[in-house]
């Protein structure tokens, strides 16, 4: 029990210190997942590659690993080496999308208000909010990905507190 104690106050303390660095560094720990994923991805498509060589199975077969194992080393070499136009991008995406569907769920509101007038106010401010956010995120996307990963550390520091806390308790 004290061992299964101790591997789980350890977890938390490394949430914490993972906490304060999204905290403290966004921007270097974002690029630094997206140089991890990048690093990933070209020694797996690498893998796809060597195994289209070895295996050979038809002709179809390995164009497409050839294929497929190509396109993995150009995304993973692209992730590697200019992290920051992938960090950007993922924002921007997130913010079009909350966006529509902030835009959707207003039309929505609109209606229900037109068809039952008792309809509270509060259902239209809910999508005025959801399309602020959205054009934050789309037009300002570092800005907004590092806020969003400030807030990432802030929960992870907090839950790896509350993890340590109750640890000690027990």
């Amino acid at each position: 029990m004290k061992k299964l104690q101790f591997s789980q106050s350890g977890a938390s303390l490394v949430m914490a210190v993972l906490g304060v660095i999204l905290l403290l560094m966004p921007g270097t720990a974002l690029t630094t997942v997206v140089q991890i994923i990048g690093a990933f991805l070209l020694l797996a498509a690498a893998a796809k590659l060597i195994g289209a060589y070895r295996d050979r199975r038809s002709e179809f077969d390995s164009r497409v690993l050839i294929g497929n194992g190509l396109i993995g080393v150009i995304a993973g070499i692209f992730l590697l080496f200019r992290p920051a136009a992938v960090v950007s991008i993922f924002p921007m995406l997130a913010g079009l999308l909350v966006l529509i569907f902030g835009i959707i769920n207003l039309m929505n509101a609109l209606e229900c208000r037109r068809i039952d007038a008792s309809v509270s106010g509060a259902v239209l401010v809910m999508p005025i909010i959801t399309i602020i956010l959205g054009a934050v995120l789309f037009f300002n996307p570092f800005s907004a990905a590092s806020t969003l990963v400030r807030v990432i550390g802030c929960i992870l520091i907090y839950n790896g507190i509350t993890g340590i806390i109750i640890d000690s308790k027990h």
